[in-house]
């Protein structure tokens, strides 16, 4: 991350760009659930609704309140991302130690793999629906899908073994977690 502003950084005064636009300041909020050992906050959207994980477990903050979230009898939850509808996608661990894929809407939880798959994650929604993530198939290789109007499709860059880690990077590439609102395009 660092490396990548100072090469923007560094182009801009190659292209003879001298003015740097920076915000006059930032407000920082600590986001700690009460008595958990960690917090990370994983994602928020137009209205303010933060979802994260703690210590095993999935959470929601709306309006100041914690919301803690578990897929029953799961060994572990995660909420990675919150659309506008507030819709969750994320990931559990079931009692034998296997990612799967969720979606919590209206209260509802959802949970689903890509078929003949070893792991699934979500990482992603839409304000449409759309869920993207990664898979891992039977031979061990990673690959990004989407998962529109209940349709899997693996999304892989043809020239990369492994679809999600590539050049160092540190979220999925094939899987976009910003989703177009718009949806995807072919």
């Amino acid at each position: 991350m660092r490396r990548a502003f100072f090469v923007v950084l560094l182009l801009s005064f190659m292209a003879g760009e001298r003015r740097i636009a920076w915000p006059a300041s930032f407000d920082f909020t600590t986001i700690d659930v009460l008595n958990s050992v960690t917090t990370n906050a994983f994602g928020i959207n137009n209205q303010g609704q933060i979802v994260g994980g703690y210590d095993g477990h999935g959470f929601l903050l709306s309006r100041g309140t914690f919301t803690t979230i578990d897929v029953p009898n799961s060994q572990g939850t995660g909420a990675n991302r919150i659309n506008d509808r507030g819709q969750i996608v994320g990931s559990f661990t079931d009692a034998n130690f296997e990612e799967h894929g969720l979606l919590l809407s209206e209260g509802t939880f959802t949970t689903f793999d890509f078929p003949n798959s070893t792991r699934t994650s979500s990482g992603g929604i839409n304000n449409q629906g759309q869920i993207v993530g990664t898979y891992v198939d039977a031979s061990g290789g990673e690959h990004g899908f989407l998962l529109s109007r209940g349709t899997f499709t693996t999304i892989d860059f043809r020239q990369w073994r492994d679809t999600r880690f590539c050049s160092g990077a540190s979220a999925p590439l094939t899987t976009d977690r910003r989703i177009k609102q718009g949806g995807m395009k072919n």
